[in-house]
């Protein structure tokens, strides 16, 4: 193992709290894993990194969890649908009004904060003006338009004033996704790991207080005052980045880097407006069939289970594109293609196992909702077999950005989009929440194995040792077997079978990461 002269820097700083609480708490089976992690530079940026981010995080998404959870029992199904119809036209105006500047600021503050402070901090400056003036901008719009939405497309008159009041929330989520962005950029994941964990817990008092006082409308209020919360948290521990790296602040020539921000950023934000307004239209075909709002509302339900592990996966993947970045700018392939690999096992290790926990246990996953929520197994099936595919495939937005090939994502974007909104109309009539869910898995497998053979054709060198396509047919394959034993297996059959591969995919992905060290 080297010691601490030969480690570089971004491998000693905060290590003597990640290594005292390994110390503490690491089980004595997975210490020689840990002793080979500490041995490599790219596991231990990894790994701490990952560490810091995943601990608020988790905190956090447990919190939102229980709030959700209270929300939906007290509302109902049919007002919890109302919510995420509501959500879900807020996250079609935020493609436009997020600009893709989070993945901007990331890649650039992560290539220029030591070789070019002040180009960093030009970037930054830009990305900031840029979210205040997209943000005001969607604000507007969704506020103008909203009458015309809630009557014309989603079939509830009612709706409009709440969508008015949420339209804050745009402005609030662009500068939001600007800041978490630079500060990814920074590798302040300490840092971002503090934010997460006070977010999460203003956005459990505001939304459970707020559904108390006031209902729906209540919800609305504790989301937005919840996201003023982030923001000033985030902007705070933005400043504290800043000067430790000795970037300035300041908009002064900050012009002059809009030609890269904009050619990045546009590519992001046009993947983001193909995806948005056909996953939003996808929920409006849902919300217009008959008992629509409830279905919707028992989907977001599982959703919101389902995003749990999902968000963690995104808070520990944080590190892999600034790294990803750097190794690629260096032409260094043996450790782009180590981090990646890494990447991918951490990936499957998050979302593979708890997905086909939760495809075996759908019950068992409904039943914090309450009875109205029951009876909906084969959605959360179908939801959870996406999160299959969601481990498996998450890490090639990395790759994606870092190889600067982002009109790839445009494509893939592109083809999901198609796919999605063909499969809604196909199957959203005939099993309604369930069929939204069946259309998102297609939607994503087709253009994820499309994108998987363009990169390794493309990018080989870079791409490491994972065997993606044997992974791939293996967990897919063990999430397929429990929707096509739904109705041939007991309960206690199928809970036995549920266990032992939900077993089996945790020590197959475990024996790899440790072969990955």
């Amino acid at each position: 193992m080297k010691s601490s002269e030969e480690m570089p820097i971004s491998m000693t700083a905060g290590k003597g709290k990640v290594e005292l609480i390994a110390d503490r708490f690491m089980p004595r089976l997975l210490r020689p894993f840990w002793e080979r992690v500490q041995a490599s530079s790219v596991g231990y940026r990894l790994a701490h990194g990952a560490f810091w981010s995943f601990a608020g995080t988790l905190v956090s998404r447990v919190l939102t969890l229980l709030s959700s959870i209270v929300v939906a029992r007290m509302l109902g199904k049919d007002a919890f649908g109302e919510l995420g119809i509501v959500q879900s036209t807020i996250a079609m105006f935020q493609a436009f009004a997020g600009f893709g500047l989070g993945l901007t600021a990331t890649k650039h503050v992560a290539e220029f904060k030591i070789a070019d402070p002040e180009r960093a901090g030009r970037v930054l400056a830009l990305s900031s003006a840029v979210a205040i003036v997209t943000g005001i901008t969607a604000t507007l719009c969704m506020y103008i338009f909203s009458p015309w939405l809630a009557t014309k497309t989603l079939a509830s008159p009612g709706l409009a004033n709440l969508l008015r009041l949420s339209s804050t929330m745009l402005f609030l989520g662009a500068l939001n996704g600007a800041q978490t962005g630079a500060l990814a950029g920074f590798e302040a994941f300490k840092h971002m790991s503090k934010v997460n964990l006070l977010s999460g817990i203003a956005t459990f008092l505001f939304m459970v207080v707020g559904v108390v006082v006031w209902g729906l409308t209540g919800t609305v209020c504790g989301l937005i005052l919840s996201m003023v919360a982030n923001c000033l948290l985030n902007y705070r521990a933005l400043i504290h980045e800043a000067k430790k790296f000795g970037v300035p602040m300041h908009y002064s020539g900050c012009l002059c880097e809009w030609r890269g921000l904009w050619k990045f950023s546009l590519l992001a934000t046009m993947s983001g407006l193909v995806v948005t307004p056909i996953t939003w239209a996808s929920n409006a075909i849902v919300v217009n069939q008959p008992g629509g709002y409830g279905e919707l509302g028992v989907y977001n339900a599982v959703l919101k289970l389902k995003q749990v592990p999902e968000t963690l996966l995104a808070t520990v993947m944080n590190p892999i594109l600034p790294m990803l970045s750097e190794q690629f700018a260096n032409k260094d392939t043996a450790g782009y293609g180590k981090t990646l690999s890494v990447a991918y096992v951490m990936s499957c290790l998050i979302m593979v196992p708890t997905s086909i926990f939760a495809m075996y246990f759908p019950n068992l996953m409904l039943l914090p909702y309450g009875s109205s929520y029951a009876g909906y197994g084969l959605l959360v099936q179908w939801l959870f077999l996406h999160g299959i595919m969601v481990g498996l495939f998450s890490p090639l937005s990395s790759v994606l950005a870092s190889t600067n090939t982002m009109w790839i994502g445009f494509v893939y974007n592109f083809a999901y989009s198609a796919f999605f909104i063909s499969f809604a109309l196909l199957f959203v009539p005939k099993f309604l929440g369930a069929g939204l869910a069946m259309s998102l898995c297609f939607a994503s497998l087709i253009p994820s194995v499309l994108c998987v053979a363009y990169i390794y054709y493309n990018h080989k060198s870079f791409m490491g040792n994972f065997s993606l396509i044997k992974y791939s047919t293996i967990f897919i394959s063990f999430g397929l077997v429990s929707i096509y034993f739904r109705e041939i297996l007991a309960n206690q059959s199928a809970h036995i079978v549920g266990l032992i591969l939900t077993v089996a995919s945790f020590l197959l992905l475990g024996r790899r990461l440790l072969k990955s060290g």
